[in-house]
């Protein structure tokens, strides 16, 4: 994809995705309402170029849409795991195919889940490693910012 910038947003609760490129703006609406900021990802799943955006649901859970950003058709929103978020979700495309995404869920515990686009899969939504050894490090300690 020979882009410059992927973005989506969410306008009041509208959401829209859009691609810069060359000094022109490409946007495409996405229908549907989220809550917070999505995420968007630039990944290769079958050897093509594909923009997947991510987005907490009205209802609390995360929600997926996939286009090929050049025009083209988008999925429609699905539905990931059936995890209640506490957070917008956070992803990141780690190879082309493969997309990792974060968020908070019950009990603040940062969540991760996995999404492997050669075999069509997700992961089921799984407590962080991270996510009690950090929380429980942190208590009774105090940030300081420094100058």
């Amino acid at each position: 994809m020979n882009r410059s910038m992927l973005f989506a947003a969410a306008f009041a609760g509208a959401m829209t995705a859009g691609v810069v490129a060359a000094g022109a703006v490409e946007t495409y609406e996405l229908g549907g309402s989220a809550l917070g900021t999505p995420s968007v990802v630039w990944y290769k799943p079958g050897g093509k170029d594909a923009v997947a955006v991510f987005v907490r649901g009205t209802d609390g859970h995360m929600y997926a849409q996939v286009g090929d950003g050049q025009g083209g058709g988008w999925t429609g929103w699905a539905p990931i795991g059936d995890l209640v978020l506490k957070s917008d979700p956070a992803c990141v495309a780690t190879s082309g195919t493969i997309i990792d995404c974060v968020a908070v869920g019950p009990n603040s515990n940062v969540f991760h889940i996995r999404h492997n686009a050669k075999a069509f899969t997700w992961s089921d939504w799984e407590i962080s490693a991270a996510s009690r050894p950090a929380r429980r490090a942190s208590r009774g300690t105090r940030t300081r910012m420094a100058r």
